[in-house]
């Protein structure tokens, strides 16, 4: 069906592009941004200083926005994307997305951060430029598989992992994850990444205007295509500016 907008003809109604959003598969929008951070880590990976993984929701089909919500209370909303997120930090503070992952609200942050390491893995030219970087993780992440699969990767684990005075770390995996964060004060950068939710979410919104949790996940990733356009943007402005000078 089509409507008149404007004088024009033949223009679908948004029933038509409903239905078109939902036959485009969310794995199409995680290439697009995978090719955008190719781009970025071109330019950028001689500046690299850490990447960082965690995990935050966006909420569909509610009335609430999850921009109020954090930590523990966002995993407690039965309505919600799940998206784990891995971000490249530079020795001069900028910072951009080098991959996201959505996911069912109650998915597996350690599941889909393996999926996540695995596609680094198979990426020789990300594995060779992120080869011997840390990479920080809070406990969600505290898994052996997962820090196998970060070792594999040629990456350092800064993985915080759970320890009580009455149950010890036993694993060696585990154990040197404890040594990474003993020895150097990185980790206390690892909530930068919040700054990258909180800067989408207060932007362009944490709350998706729609019931499908299908089309849920693609705004949701629009979003962070939204974050690494305006890094893009903002290295093309500096180039122009510096390019006046010549």
């Amino acid at each position: 069906m089509a409507v008149q907008i404007f004088g024009r003809e033949n223009i679908p109604d948004f029933s038509t592009y409903y239905y078109r959003l939902k036959q485009l598969p969310s794995i199409l929008l995680v290439n697009f941004l995978n090719f955008v951070s190719r781009r970025l880590l071109g330019k950028y990976h001689k500046e690299l200083r850490f990447l960082i993984i965690d995990g935050t929701g966006f909420k569909y089909n509610e009335i609430y926005p999850l921009k109020i919500l954090r930590g523990k209370e966002i995993k407690e909303v039965k309505s919600h994307v799940k998206v784990v997120v891995l971000s490249v930090h530079l020795k001069d503070g900028k910072r951009f997305i080098l991959t996201a992952l959505p996911g069912e609200s109650y998915a597996s942050e350690v599941k889909l951060g393996e999926k996540i390491v695995r596609w680094l893995n198979e990426r020789r030219f990300i594995w060779r430029a992120l080869k011997g970087k840390p990479f920080l993780g809070d406990k969600a992440y505290d898994s052996i598989k997962f820090i196998e699969l970060v070792l594999l990767a040629g990456l350092k684990p800064y993985i915080k992992v759970r320890e009580t005075l009455r149950k010890g770390i036993k694993s060696e995996i585990r154990l040197k994850c404890k040594e990474l964060l003993e020895s150097d004060e990185i980790y206390r950068f690892r909530g930068l990444i919040e700054s990258i939710f909180g800067e989408v979410k207060q932007d362009v919104g944490s709350y998706e205007r729609t019931k499908s949790f299908h089309i849920a996940q693609l705004f949701v990733l629009a979003k962070f295509i939204l974050f690494n356009m305006g890094v893009l943007f903002f290295v093309w402005m500096i180039f122009q500016t510096l390019s006046e000078f010549d």
